[in-house]
C-alpha cells in the first residue's frame, strides 16, 4: 500500500486549549443527518463546540436495557466529569431504520414518546443537566431538513 500524505487541517489555539463544551449531542449514526445536525446545534442552540455521542437508533437504544443504554449514560457522565457538559441535546430522525416504522406519521409519534420518556430518564439521572429534543424530518423532493423541537 502506497504511503499516503499526511493531511494537516488548521484549528485554533483556543479550541485545543480548551477542556469544557457546553454541551453534548445524542443522535443517530445515520450518516444523512450527521453534519445538518451538527450545523443546527452550532447555529440554533448557540453552540459552537459539542460532544458528539453517535449510535444506531440512539434514543430507542436508550430506553432499552442493555449495552447500548449503558453505554450512553456512562458517555454521558464521562462528558459532564471531562468537559463539564450542562446540557445535553436528543435528536431523533425521520426515516430511522432502527425504528422500522414505514409510516412517518406513526414513527412521529413514536419518536416523539420516545425524546419525552428519554428526558425524563435523562433528568432523574443527571438532574444538573438541561435537556432538548428535536426530531429532524428530512424531504428529499426539497431537499432539505427540519429540525421540529419537541
Amino acid at each position: 500500500m502506497e504511503k499516503q500524505e499526511t493531511k494537516i487541517i488548521p484549528v485554533s489555539h483556543e479550541l485545543l486549549s480548551s477542556h469544557s463544551c457546553p454541551a453534548t449531542v445524542v443522535m443517530c449514526m445515520d450518516f444523512r443527518f450527521v453534519k445538518a445536525t451538527q450545523e443546527f446545534v452550532q447555529k440554533n442552540l448557540a453552540t459552537p463546540n459539542f460532544d458528539l455521542l453517535i449510535a444506531p437508533g440512539c434514543i430507542k437504544g436508550l430506553l432499552q436495557e442493555g449495552t447500548l443504554k449503558n453505554y450512553l449514560l456512562e458517555n454521558i457522565a464521562l462528558s459532564i466529569k471531562l468537559h463539564l457538559t450542562h446540557e445535553l441535546v436528543l435528536v431523533c430522525h425521520s426515516t430511522c431504520g432502527a425504528y422500522g416504522i414505514p409510516d412517518r406519521a406513526q414513527e412521529h409519534e413514536q419518536q416523539e414518546k420516545d425524546l419525552a420518556e428519554a428526558a425524563k430518564i435523562l433528568t432523574e439521572s443527571f438532574p444538573s443537566l438541561s435537556i432538548h429534543a428535536c426530531i429532524a424530518n428530512g424531504d428529499a423532493e426539497k431537499e432539505e431538513i427540519v429540525y421540529e423541537n419537541i
